[in-house]
C-alpha cells in the first residue's frame, strides 16, 4: 500500500478530517483499475489519494471486484 502525500495547505482546507471513505475497482490480478474518493466535501485531496490507491495491489482473486475502505489519517 502506497500512503498518499497530501501537501499541508490541502490538509488545511479540508479542515480537521481524519477519515476518508473511497472506493476500488479490483482487476482478477489484484491492480487497482479505478479509484475514488466516496465522502464528500474532499476535492482538495482527492487527487493526491487516488494517485496513492491506483498504486496498490491486493491478492489476486481470478475476478473482478468493488472494495470500500475507510483510510484514516494522523494529523
Amino acid at each position: 500500500m502506497v500512503p498518499p502525500e497530501i501537501p499541508a495547505n490541502a490538509m488545511r482546507r479540508v479542515n480537521a478530517f481524519n477519515e476518508l471513505l473511497v472506493q476500488l475497482e479490483v482487476r482478477p490480478d489484484g491492480t487497482v483499475s479505478d479509484a475514488s474518493v466516496v465522502t464528500p466535501g474532499m476535492r482538495a485531496v482527492e487527487s493526491y489519494v487516488v494517485e496513492a490507491l491506483r498504486q496498490w495491489r491486493f491478492e489476486p482473486t481470478g475476478t473482478s471486484r468493488t472494495q470500500r475502505l475507510q483510510l484514516v489519517f494522523n494529523n
